[in-house]
């Protein structure tokens, strides 16, 4: 046998990081928990209705019960109340109702009650905004108390007090201190990652029964905007469940607040918050009857007593009305969708044009290519070197609508051109970082026949969706679905949804993200469908302060996204900022919630960039996404905006200021803090008339972050790319499945052959067991080349190793093997060729020497 020895001289070799980043989102599942809910209570000192109803309260084995105000009727003192209730269910946390504050005469003092039912549950009570009256009044708990699930927000919306020494309606109106405390807390659990918000009241709003708006539109606008999950309410001594609302206006019905009808009793999590009325627990009953509020209602009652039961887990609430006197019965659930539990973390670049990669556009000074072998390097390849030499792990590349009609397609750098895609893709996948692929047009989703609104987009056609939809799906995701992992999908550029009508139709307001909802999914179902693809797509909102887009995904690869910057308002240098901006469903008025009105001042930018860390970690923990910022960037000028007072650098889309700086850097080291890491990339850059590297080398290199420590992964390899076989016969490959970063589990591996015909395959075992390996056995019947791509899979995490087969009925190569160069930390050099010394071990002849080229990121030996 003959034998050879490889004597490997590399005549230069820097290397250089390349970290693929995801992170861990999610710890353990939490347990789950039972309570109960009901108001209107009547009198539970003797038999009757009542007494039904907390006999069957006593026996349900629930963690406690919120006792939603309207507490006694008749002369049973608190002491006698409390001593009554605790008799047979102990944990009962109450709530003041008009009949415990003062309204109702002799009805009974909510002093005295928390005096004889105080707070029992062995996890702490938060008091709300006004000091000694918490408990009863206003206040929080969070449940389980070792990993709560669940916030409990207990309030007292439009309740006058006239007992306890208090003498004040509490309004919540917008911007009072109650509403600020009660908008804070609910931003406080998101931040918290707390899965469920659920408010508890005795006032309501909107009802079917004989009730008025006694709480405010304000906070019940707070509410639904904020996307609290379930809000319970009494008062009207009726059963009353709504439909999931995107908005609610009292008295006035509006279909497009409707997000899911209820009816089947299935609501998914984040779609809208759902308004559960049960004053049933044993006083009376009130008229059911039809209002303007009625069709805001998926099912209600005013023949049966009883309470609701919820049954609360980590994914999931289950919701049960127990009848005890009486025969109506309901049920339903909320329940979320997976949340994937690793995620790419992006942390670069926004904005760098397609054209950026021809070398006619290039800077002619620019060194040797180290992607594409005797060129100079592009400046689209400069960028990406410079990402990776500062730590960065994404870029993002833009072109224009490839449908405008006003010039701006090839052989403008800002058009679409595919080979210029192309090259930068491949840029990217030698470099081992993300892209990120956005066409950036800024399209009105209002109608089908809306053509785009920013005047260099404009689609030709009358059929916007299906034109984008068209181009999408058979000129780039089918073009690059499997030509490189890490490539990300955004396939619309800030959204907008500018009309109140689609179609005839009411929307109510700007920003209404349903409109988004059908193109969005439309994409989703088709890239998954009909092209098999498993890349992650960004999921924009509506109008940058509308909602966000509900939409099913099979893979569950969905990232939010929402652009942030920061310009200098020449209205007196003031700054108004909103944490989570929702409209107020009036196409007159859009209601935002403001949080910074401050002047324009280093303290004042970082304040907003809380704010917006506050936004993001609403939206994720609401909708259960990763998010990512794809556009965060400093004060954008051409040659109209006010510059700010505090001007560091003014050159065009690289202005930029002291509070600019502050306000970039608050997002960037607030996003790469837990829990769950947001990612980002900046803007502007990328611009040739800013330099080869924009602004990345003009202030982007002052901006700090930290590298994401990458989590558990498992890398697949084989032996050899290129396997040459001879027809008829059979050979085995290995493909092991190696451990990164601790990984541990099972990783489920197919195959896929090219042609298909020819070449019999055959894995085993098809679930591997980190670190392990299977065996491919291949069989050609057929002289030609196969590609073979075998796909790993654990979770989200998808990984690819390529194999060429040659059967040919020619000698094959006695030797093949492929030499790649493992890339690590430092600055890369211009490396364009291997040199190898090869001497047979038997044959004392002269070493040979060997120039080997360079095929991207790798060396290939034929010997």
């Amino acid at each position: 046998m003959r034998l050879w020895k490889l004597i490997l001289l590399l005549v230069a070799l820097v290397s250089i990081a390349f970290p693929l980043q995801h992170d861990q989102a999610h710890a353990s599942t939490p347990q789950s928990f039972t309570f109960g809910a009901a108001g209107d209570h009547g009198d539970i000192t003797v038999p009757g209705s009542s007494l039904t109803t907390l006999s069957s309260l006593g026996a349900s084995g629930a963690s406690f019960y919120l006792a939603l105000g309207d507490l006694r009727n008749g002369t049973t003192d608190e002491q006698t109340w409390c001593s009554s209730f605790k008799s047979k269910f102990t944990n009962v946390e109450l709530i003041a109702g008009e009949e415990e504050s003062g309204e109702v005469s002799g009805a009974g003092d909510i002093s005295k009650f928390i005096t004889y039912c105080p707070f029992t549950l062995s996890v702490p009570v938060s008091p709300g905004e006004e000091a000694g009256y918490g408990y009863g009044y206003e206040y929080y708990f969070d449940y389980p108390g070792a990993s709560p699930i669940a916030r409990m927000i207990m309030i007292s919306p439009g309740i006058s007090f006239t007992v306890g020494g208090l003498n004040e309606t509490w309004a919540y109106s917008k911007g009072d201190n109650h509403y600020t405390w009660l908008s804070d807390t609910i931003d406080n659990a998101r931040t918290l990652g707390i899965q469920w918000i659920i408010v508890g009241m005795n006032n309501l709003c909107i009802t079917s029964g004989q009730a008025t708006c006694q709480i405010g539109e304000d906070v019940n606008n707070l509410l639904v905007g904020k996307g609290v999950d379930l809000v319970l309410q009494a008062h009207d001594r009726t059963f009353q469940r709504s439909k999931q609302l995107l908005c609610v206006k009292d008295q006035t019905f509006r279909s497009y607040c409707v997000a899911t009808d209820g009816s089947p009793g299935s609501y998914t999590k984040g779609r809208g918050t759902i308004f559960q009325v049960v004053g049933t627990f044993g006083q009376g009953h009130s008229a059911v009857k039809t209002t303007q509020d009625t069709d805001y209602f998926a099912a209600t009652n005013n023949d049966t007593f009883g309470y609701m039961s919820f049954s609360v887990g980590a994914g999931n609430i289950s919701a049960r009305f127990i009848n005890t006197d009486g025969s109506f019965a309901d049920n339903y659930s909320i329940t979320t969708g997976p949340t994937p539990s690793t995620y790419p973390v992006l942390v670069g670049w926004g904005g760098m044009w397609t054209g950026e990669t021809d070398l006619s556009k290039s800077n002619p000074n620019n060194p040797s290519s180290v992607v594409f072998l005797g060129e100079k390097a592009s400046d689209a390849e400069m960028e990406m070197l410079y990402l990776v030499a500062h730590g960065h792990n994404t870029e993002r590349v833009i072109f224009r609508s490839p449908f405008t009609s006003n010039g701006e397609n090839y052989p403008d750098e800002r058009g679409y051109y595919d080979p210029w895609l192309n090259r930068t893709i491949t840029i990217a996948k030698t470099l081992g970082i993300y892209i990120i692929v956005n066409m950036h047009s800024f399209c009105d989703w209002v109608n089908s026949t809306y053509t785009c609104s920013d005047p260099e987009t404009h689609f030709v056609g009358s059929n916007v969706e299906s034109q984008w939809l068209s181009f999408w799906n058979t000129s780039i995701v089918q073009r690059y679905k499997n030509y490189y992992d890490n490539i990300i999908w955004e396939p619309l550029n800030e959204p907008i949804v500018s009309a109140t009508t689609k179609n005839g139709t009411a929307l109510g307001f700007p920003g209404n993200p349903l409109p988004l909802q059908g193109p969005y999914q439309d994409f989703i179902t088709t890239v998954r469908s009909k092209q098999g693809d498993k890349h992650w797509v960004i999921m924009s909102n509506a109008q940058w302060g509308g909602d966000f887009p509900v939409v099913s995904d099979p893979l569950n690869r969905i990232l939010l996204n929402r652009h942030w910057y920061h310009f200098y308002n020449d209205g007196g240098g003031i700054y108004d900022q909103t944490a989570y901006q929702y409209p107020n469903y009036d196409a007159s008025d859009k209601y935002q919630i403001t949080r910074v009105n401050c002047s324009w001042s280093v303290n004042c930018a970082k304040a907003k960039g809380d704010d917006v860390n506050i936004y993001v970690r609403t939206a994720m923990a609401r909708f259960g996404r990763p998010f990512v910022s794809t556009e965060v960037g400093a004060q954008w000028h051409d040659g109209t905006v006010q510059q700010p007072p505090d001007s560091l650098w003014n050159s065009g889309a690289c202005t930029y200021a002291a509070s600019t700086l502050a306000f970039v850097q608050k997002i960037a080291s607030n996003f790469d803090g837990g829990p769950g890491r947001v990612g980002y990339t900046l803007w502007m850059n990328g611009h040739r008339e800013s330099g080869v590297n924009g602004c990345i080398n003009v202030w982007g290199y002052q901006i700090s972050s930290i590298p994401a420590v990458p989590p558990p992964d498992f890398g697949l390899s084989t032996r050899a790319s290129i396997i040459a076989m001879s027809p008829s016969s059979s050979v085995a490959a290995t493909i092991t499945v190696t451990s990164l970063d601790g990984f541990s589990g099972t990783v489920s591996l197919s195959e896929t052959v090219s042609p298909t015909a020819g070449l019999a395959t055959a894995l085993n075992p098809t679930n591997v067991t980190v670190p392990g390996s299977s065996t491919l056995k291949l069989s050609s019947s057929t002289p030609r080349n196969y590609t073979i791509v075998v796909t790993g899979i654990s979770g989200t995490l998808i990984h690819r190793v390529n194999l060429t087969i040659v059967a040919t009925t020619n000698n094959p190569p006695l030797f093949t093997t492929t030499f790649f160069l493992l890339l690590g930390g430092g600055t890369l050099g211009a490396l364009s060729s291997l040199t190898l010394y090869m001497r047979r071990r038997r044959r004392l002849k002269p070493a040979r020497k060997v120039i080997l080229s360079r095929r991207q990121a790798g060396f290939l030996v034929q010997l």
